[in-house]
């Protein structure tokens, strides 16, 4: 079954999603795909100074190699974006 969350960020409402994963991470703030969520909402929401904030902390704190691999090309190519 899937989360009544994803299912808004799924469906390009990430500006509702948003304070549903922001609330969750008050409760386990260091869950590396609450963090990638929360940055992705942002990211959606064209806050890209806090969608690179979010997705870098994710960043640090997964564990999976192919996972970490998405993370730092999407995390590069903001970083190109911002820069031109």
């Amino acid at each position: 079954m899937a989360c009544p969350v994803n299912l808004l960020y799924e469906r390009d409402r990430a500006v509702e999603a948003l304070p549903y994963f922001e609330r969750a991470l008050v409760i386990d703030g260091g869950d590396a795909g609450l963090l990638e969520m929360v940055g992705l909402c942002y990211l959606r929401t064209e806050d890209y100074q806090k969608a690179m904030e979010y997705l870098e902390k994710a960043k640090d704190r997964v564990t999976d190699a192919e996972k970490l691999k998405s993370l730092e090309e999407l995390i590069s190519g903001l970083k190109k974006a911002s820069k031109g």
